[in-house]
C-alpha cells in the first residue's frame, strides 16, 4: 500500500470493520498513512482504543455525511525480529 491508501468501511459493520482495518494496517511499513472510512460509530470508538494502545497514530478523525473519516500513521513494529 502506498501512502495515500483509502479504506472504505461504511457498508461493514463491528467487528468485521475492526478486522479488515487491522489486516490494512497490518500490511502497511512504519511511516505510511491509510484513511479508513467507516459508518459504525461503535467500531470508531473501538478502533480509537484500538489504535491509542498501539504504536501507531490517529492523525485526524472527522464525521462525514453518514460516516467518519480517520487518517492513520502506521508506527513502528513492537516486536523486533
Amino acid at each position: 500500500m502506498n501512502p495515500k491508501s483509502e479504506l472504505c468501511l461504511t457498508q461493514v459493520f463491528s467487528p468485521f470493520s475492526l478486522l479488515l482495518c487491522k489486516n490494512a494496517l497490518y500490511q502497511l511499513e512504519a511511516g505510511e498513512e491509510i484513511e479508513v472510512l467507516m459508518g459504525d460509530p461503535e467500531a470508531i470508538s473501538d478502533l480509537t482504543r484500538i489504535i491509542e494502545r498501539s504504536t501507531d497514530r490517529i492523525l485526524y478523525k472527522t464525521a462525514e455525511d453518514g460516516y467518519f473519516r480517520i487518517r492513520i500513521r502506521k508506527g513502528p513494529s513492537e516486536f523486533r525480529k
